[in-house]
């Protein structure tokens, strides 16, 4: 039997027990509390590593952007001081977040200290490219050294938040066991303390559970993107500490998000703008007119844009890459101009405007125009040649056209010069000659005499082809039907041909007129039947075609340009022997002749040349060897039709006799024998050696004076100018003009329309009688 307890036992025992448990209770309550705390400080410890993550992310981020700012604008002033600032400023937040981690932390920090010094000594070789230009192997370390160590970077930070969320989480996960087993305690204890257990249990709650809980909430809420979320503990104590710094990273977080978009937006309109440029210079490629290329120094191509292709005559880029392995080879006409270029490139770095000539790929050769520069690669070694490619095939005929115009120019001045002196020459032997023949010499003299007037004759026809040849004869152009001068001759060339060659005559019906002196064009006909002739010694066949032509723009006809115009086209065919390159560069030159010699004199085609030119056509020829020639001529059409003049008709002054002449002549020896031979005419002389003179003499003696023979070319005052000049003081005074050439094709129609009397040098008595007469 269990002795009676008293009220005041069990009083003192149930305040024993309350106080037993109250003080147990204490005990779990004050355990609780430090675990809570501990819990606290690792959050808390956690939440500051996480932050100073951030913030070392946040200098590599900065640092990554400052480098690829660099390499978009090119960048290298203050590069390495900038650089060397932002590198050391994250190389010691990373040595802070070294020092706050422990062995519990990583299984090795050895990595971090290492990936420090790595950083550094990649942005110091990235400086030192960018200040040298290097930027090829500045974009290399930003994509590939760099790019690498931002992978382990990334990654190493990436297990650091891994580790501290874990942390976290361990912590919470533990303040919730201690928890849990004081719920069961108190749930065990007495109901006397129930009160005091579910107080301690409230005040639990409110002062660590909910802040904690409050917490996680928050980070839940941020996590899903909602950065706008705050917490709001004003408690004084360790949590308003981790909800400040809580909400400071958060605060942070959303700046650097709001910073990056930014970056991110001007990194894609830089991008944007980088593209279109890159698209505008790709389109500058690949449309240029010139040909652009790329090529190893070895001789291989490794870009170009269509118009190189186009003018090498490939297909596309694959088709000349695949057929075209061996520049030098391949393309150039000349392998040791390839030479010399790839030699002076390598000594002066650039090659500018150097003409050569290439292969096309049908084998054809063309004229180019080649620029050109070396790359060199980022430690300064040749790496391969740039440049552009000009076809200039067409401007190098042109030249070669004007060339050869200029030179048949300076050789019609040469024989129209040689001609006129020769002229004059000419004149003295003949006139003398004539002179010599009115003596009474015996009959054996006469005859050498004569014999030398039939070489002044041939010197005459002579003198005659290099005149026409450069253009300074007399002419009388009308508006005539070129079918009507071929059917003229048609009779007499078969004859001059032969019975072996044949001659069709394929003329247009309705064909254009064109103004032309006839005995030149008669002479033109003769020129080239001939040369057909001697081109087919064993017979064959000659075509004579007409054809109306015009041409809306400038034609090039066998390296011959013609103007725009309406034309009549005048061809002569043969199936001859032809004739090869060489001949054809030289058949229009005076004296030249592949004929034998005493067989030609090569003054034929010269002559047709002149006449041509002379009457404001074209000529052209196309020949091949064992294939004939074609001589095409291209005279100028005439659509509006004017009346010609009508033939001239004698002066209608009588024929003056026993008249005084007044002589004007520069050449002394030509003066000499005109005056004797007008003497033996019977003719008063009065002789001026220029036309001041002749002027001065006219007015001392202008009543005596009737006729007026004069050169037309002379010194001072020339015989045209001379002539009108004294019309004026002597309306009646007849003028004769005489001469070796005269250049002026609009003075010579001048003389012909006002019916003036020329003679042409040299002249027998007898020419000069009729002229005067």
């Amino acid at each position: 039997m269990l002795p009676k307890i008293s009220i005041k036992t069990r009083v003192l025992a149930g305040f024993s027990a309350v106080a037993l448990l109250v003080v147990l209770s204490s005990l779990f309550g004050f355990l609780y509390i430090l675990s809570a705390e501990n819990t606290v400080q690792q959050i808390v410890s956690s939440a500051r590593k996480r932050q100073m993550i951030m913030t070392a992310e946040n200098k590599w981020k900065s640092i990554i952007s400052d480098i690829d700012n660099i390499l978009l604008t090119r960048q290298s002033v203050g590069v390495k001081k900038k650089l060397d600032l932002t590198t050391d400023s994250f190389i010691k937040d990373m040595e802070i977040l070294i020092n706050s981690l422990s062995t519990e932390d990583l299984e090795s920090t050895g990595e971090l200290y290492d990936f420090g010094k790595k950083l550094k000594d990649i942005v110091a070789g990235f400086s030192r490219d960018v200040e040298l230009g290097r930027w090829s192997r500045a974009q290399y370390t930003r994509h590939n050294e760099l790019a690498s160590l931002q992978r382990r970077f990334e990654e190493r930070m990436d297990s650091f938040h891994l580790i501290f969320q874990k942390e976290a989480e361990e912590a919470l996960e533990q303040s919730r066991r201690i928890m849990n087993a004081m719920r069961v305690f108190w749930v065990l204890a007495a109901a006397a303390i129930i009160l005091l257990s579910v107080f301690s249990n409230l005040s639990t709650s409110r002062n660590i559970i909910l802040p904690i809980s409050k917490l996680i909430k928050t980070s839940k809420t941020i996590e899903s993107g909602d950065l706008s979320c705050r917490v709001e503990m004003p408690r004084g104590d360790e949590f308003e500490i981790l909800a400040n710094s809580f909400n400071s990273m958060t605060d942070r977080l959303q700046n650097l998000i709001h910073t990056l978009e930014g970056e991110i937006a001007e990194r894609k309109k830089a991008e944007t703008a980088l593209r279109k440029s890159e698209e505008r210079y790709r389109n500058i490629f690949e449309n240029a007119i010139d040909g652009i290329f790329q090529s190893t120094i070895e001789g291989r191509f490794i870009d170009v844009n269509p118009s190189m292709i186009t003018i090498l005559g490939y297909k596309s880029k694959e088709d000349l890459f695949q057929n075209c392995t061996d520049i030098t080879k391949q393309l150039y006409v000349f392998p040791e101009e390839r030479e010399k270029y790839v030699a002076e490139i390598l000594q002066h770095g650039k090659v500018i405007d150097r003409e050569l000539q290439l292969f096309r790929k049908d084998s054809q050769k063309i004229w180019v125009s080649l620029s050109s520069r070396l790359v060199n690669d980022d430690v300064g070694k040749p790496a391969y040649l740039e440049g552009f490619l000009s076809d200039i095939t067409e401007r190098k005929k042109l030249s070669e056209q004007l060339y050869q115009s200029q030179k048949m120019e300076a050789i019609g001045r040469l024989a129209g010069g040689i001609a006129h002196d020769f002229n004059n020459i000419l004149t003295i032997i003949v006139g003398y000659g004539d002179l010599l023949l009115m003596e009474n010499f015996s009959e054996e003299n006469k005859n050498a005499i004569e014999q030398m007037l039939e070489a002044g004759n041939k010197g005459k026809r002579l003198t005659g082809h290099l005149l026409a040849f450069s253009r300074k004869q007399m002419i009388k152009p009308k508006v005539v039907n070129a079918n009507t001068l071929i059917k003229k001759e048609h009779e007499m060339l078969a004859r001059i041909l032969g019975e072996d060659i044949k001659t069709e005559l394929i003329l247009e019906k309705n064909l254009g007129k064109i103004r032309v002196d006839e005995t030149q064009f008669e002479q033109v006909v003769l020129n080239i039947a001939v040369n057909a002739r001697d081109a087919m010694p064993k017979g064959g066949k000659m075509i004579i075609e007409t054809q109306n032509m015009r041409f809306e723009r400038a034609k090039e006809e066998e390296k011959v340009w013609i103007a725009p115009g309406n034309y009549v086209l005048i061809s002569f065919s043969d199936n001859g022997i032809g004739m090869d390159q060489y001949v054809k560069e030289h058949i229009f030159e005076p004296f030249f002749t592949t004929k034998e010699k005493d067989k030609g004199t090569g003054l034929g085609l010269s002559t047709v040349y002149g006449v041509v030119k002379q009457n404001d056509g074209y000529i052209s020829v196309n020949s091949e060897l064992e294939k004939g020639s074609t001589f095409k001529l291209y005279f100028p059409r005439i659509d509006d039709e004017t009346p010609e003049d009508k033939d001239s008709v004698e002066n209608e002054r009588a024929v003056i006799k026993n008249a005084s002449v007044l002589l004007a002549e520069d050449d002394p020896g030509v003066r000499k024998i005109t005056k004797e031979m007008l003497v033996s005419l019977g003719y008063d002389v009065l002789t001026a050696d220029n036309g001041e003179e002749a002027i001065s003499v006219f007015s001392r003696r202008k009543d005596e004076i009737d006729i007026l023979l004069t050169d037309i070319i002379m010194p001072i005052m020339g015989g045209k100018e001379l002539a009108e000049e004294l019309l004026k003081r002597k309306k009646t005074l007849k003028i004769v003009y005489f001469s070796g050439y005269t250049e002026n094709n609009v003075l010579e129609q001048k003389i012909m329309e006002k019916n003036f009397k020329y003679l042409q040098k040299p002249f027998s008595i007898k020419e000069l009688y009729e002229a005067l007469n």
